[in-house]
């Protein structure tokens, strides 16, 4: 049942002077590379992102957390 209302959450735009925090989904455009060169698979442009669920690799949302 958490799994299922945490998918029906949602979320409000925020003013652009409101600092990211846990929590807060994000819309990002992101480019992977892998010593300098694009792989596939990482990019995309319009991505939600909750930050602190770890859909991406370790370290990344917090990097986003002002």
């Amino acid at each position: 049942m958490q799994n299922l209302a945490s998918g029906q959450k949602s979320y409000q735009d925020a003013p652009r002077t409101k600092k990211a925090a846990t929590g807060d989904q994000l819309v990002i455009d992101f480019l992977g590379k892998l010593d300098g060169v694009e792989f596939d698979g990482g990019k995309a442009e319009g991505a939600a992102l909750v930050i602190g669920s770890g859909q991406f690799i370790p370290g990344f949302e917090e990097q986003l957390v002002a």
